[in-house]
């Protein structure tokens, strides 16, 4: 069971996000880069940002909702069938550099401090769950923050449910 709940929320939010961005694979599977069979419940999801994060957005509810990381990250790799690691090493592939209005290399570090916040959750070193869930909080994208990009996502989600 989480203790650290803002911290496990900053978590599940980044899960999603990442998970969101990762619908930009399907750019290294159209240049014949990666093999398309391992990715195919990633790239189901909308090539609509918008859209996608409508998507995702449950996913998130529920993984906040398990207040475990093993709840949380099982969430997403059931929807998807890919886990955190290999989003890991799909964003650290090298041709991402080519591709300059997508993902990519830019969350392979994103992804590398999600993973950390997980493994100090399951610790529940306090100190170390603090100090990553803020550097995420902080961490920076094409668009500004995550969680600016969040806000704007759960804005935009919020006006179509109305």
């Amino acid at each position: 069971m989480i203790e650290n709940t803002d911290e496990f929320n900053v978590f599940c939010d980044t899960l999603a996000l990442i998970y969101h961005e990762s619908r930009n694979v399907r750019h290294l599977i159209r240049a014949g880069l990666l093999n398309s069979e391992p990715w195919r419940f990633v790239v189901s999801l909308s090539t609509n940002r918008d859209d996608a994060w409508r998507e995702i957005a449950p996913l998130r509810d529920k993984a906040r909702r398990t207040l475990s990381v093993e709840g949380a990250l099982d969430v997403f790799t059931t929807r998807f069938h890919v886990s955190l690691r290999d989003l890991s090493e799909m964003f650290a592939n090298t041709n991402w550099r080519h591709a300059k209005l997508y993902g990519g290399n830019a969350w392979t570090e994103i992804t590398k401090l999600t993973l950390q916040l997980a493994e100090a959750l399951q610790s529940k070193n306090r100190n170390v769950v603090y100090q990553i869930a803020n550097q995420l909080k902080r961490a920076r994208h094409n668009t500004g923050s995550l969680q600016e990009k969040i806000a704007r996502l759960e804005k935009i989600r919020e006006n179509r449910s109305a």
